[in-house]
């Protein structure tokens, strides 16, 4: 059976958060992945900064500032399972 973890792992000021999802639907998965790459795009504290970066894969979205992944950072991503 399959499996998609969807990771959310944020940090702002010295306070850092990451949360877990699972889904048995990859479309639901997806979809979620998405909701939080748009809100990231259009809400984040980060997004505008003269010294912020942005990567973005087809399941992978990263935003964080100084060209530092240790500071300040907003990542999601989603990875396909195995599990029995």
């Amino acid at each position: 059976m399959k499996i998609w973890v969807l990771v959310i792992d944020n940090s702002y000021e010295y306070d850092n958060d990451i949360s877990i999802e699972l889904y048995q639907d990859c479309k639901k998965a997806r979809e979620k992945f998405v909701s939080y790459v748009v809100d990231a795009l259009e809400n984040d504290h980060l997004v505008g900064k003269t010294a912020t970066i942005i990567e973005e894969e087809e399941n992978y979205f990263s935003i964080y500032k100084d060209g530092s992944y240790s500071e300040d950072h907003y990542t999601v991503y989603l990875e396909e399972k195995e599990v029995q």
